[in-house]
């Protein structure tokens, strides 16, 4: 899986991770839910199953990244958490 660039070179999840988890970290306003919004978007084109534990409601509609917001809705599925 693509994660993105690092000093200019392409990051990816190996093959050969067990579970080919991500665990996206950083301050406020770092650009961590645009990235996952890219990462989610590629992985979702490319066929995979996508899991989002949305604790802090940023997956709503209204709030992916505007430049992939249209694209995104026709590949990723939004279920609301119903509390």
């Amino acid at each position: 899986m693509y994660i993105g660039n690092f000093d200019g070179k392409a990051c990816w999840v190996s093959q050969n991770s067990p579970n080919r988890s991500v665990c996206v970290t950083g301050i406020s306003g770092t650009g961590k839910t645009t990235r996952l919004n890219f990462m989610e978007l590629l992985n979702a084109k490319a066929g995979a199953t996508v899991l989002v534990l949305d604790t802090k409601q940023t997956h709503t509609a209204e709030r992916i990244f505007p430049c992939i917001q249209e694209e995104y809705l026709q590949y990723v599925k939004l279920y609301p958490c119903i509390a």
